[in-house]
Parts: C-alpha cells; sequence; structure tokens
C-alpha cells in the first residue's frame, strides 16, 4: 500500500481557503470549502486544480475533527480538521484485508490557520501511540475493524459510534 492521497491547499490568498482531497485510485475528489464539503468530478477538479498546490500526501484519511461548538455547522470560534494517516506500520492479515497500525498523523486545518496546532496536540499524542489501527485491501472491500465478529454474523453496516466523520452528507465510507 502506497500513499494513495494528496491533499492540496488553495494557493491564492485572497481567496476563502479551500482544501481539495484527492484519492489516486479514484476519479473524484473531495472539496473542503468555507465549512461545506463538495464531491467534484474529474472535470470540475481539473477546472480549478491549477489555483492549489501540493499540501500532504497520506495512505490513509481518519475524517474531519471538529473542535469548538457543538453544531453541525462551521461556526465562529469553531475549527475543522482534515485528520490524515502519515506514517503506518502493517501487523497483520485477515482475510484478504490488511491491517495496519498507526504511528503519525496530520491534522490539516480546513481554515489555513497555523495558530491552530494548540488545538490538535493532545489528539494527536493520542493518535500517534500505536493503539489505533485500519485496515486496506487491494482487491475487495476492507475489513469493517467498527463491527466485532458477533455483529458481522448479523450485518455489515458499519458501526457509527466509532466515527467522528457521520454528519456530513459525503459518502465517508468511500473515502475513509
Amino acid at each position: 500500500m502506497g500513499k494513495n492521497l494528496r491533499v492540496l491547499a488553495k494557493a491564492l490568498p485572497e481567496s476563502p481557503y479551500s482544501v481539495i482531497l484527492e484519492d489516486r485510485t479514484k476519479k473524484d475528489t473531495l472539496l473542503f470549502d468555507s465549512g461545506a464539503v463538495a464531491v467534484l468530478t474529474e472535470l470540475q477538479t481539473e477546472a480549478i486544480r491549477k489555483q492549489y498546490s501540493r499540501l500532504a500526501d497520506a495512505y490513509s484519511c481518519l475524517g474531519v475533527l471538529k473542535f469548538g461548538k457543538s453544531s453541525t455547522t462551521a461556526t465562529e470560534g469553531e475549527v475543522l480538521y482534515l485528520v490524515l494517516v502519515t506514517a503506518c506500520s502493517s501487523v497483520g492479515k485477515i482475510r484478504d484485508s490488511e491491517v495496519f497500525r498507526i504511528t503519525q498523523t496530520q491534522f490539516v486545518s480546513l481554515r489555513g490557520a497555523v495558530g491552530d496546532d494548540e488545538r490538535v496536540s493532545e489528539v494527536r499524542k493520542v493518535l500517534n501511540s500505536g493503539t489505533f489501527y485500519f485496515t486496506w485491501s487491494g482487491s475487495s472491500e476492507p475489513l469493517d475493524l467498527s463491527l466485532c465478529v458477533q455483529r458481522r454474523t448479523r450485518t455489515s453496516v458499519t458501526d457509527n459510534r466509532f466515527f467522528w466523520s457521520v454528519e456530513s452528507s459525503v459518502l465517508w465510507a468511500d473515502w475513509l
């Protein structure tokens, strides 16, 4: 597994800050702009891509983490981060899925503010501690680690208690 994800940030300072998440295995991309998330087609992405520059490459995306107010829309005082896995190690295989231990993450502020790093330092320590995992499969749907064996025999629906990005209209299962 390689770093299939690329994050691009808008290079024009006079424009509102926005970020694009590309997955090299998909044609569509995600656009994060002014607290909203949209899926862009390949043509839409190509039309605006020249305004963006590379910010980071990653193995996986853990989702969008929100600090601040508890409402579902971005408001003043609230900070949104795109959480990326930038280093990991394989710990084994279950069926067709390889299981990876997360060893390093990167938090990309979705408002472009440099001073936001203090808000995430403790969460980053926990995620980088080696106790969080994700799966990847090159040939089939990866094993869902949110389902225990007993639940997996009854359903294949992801247990959303283990996610913080389920409030969005984006189908996160396609991107996480």
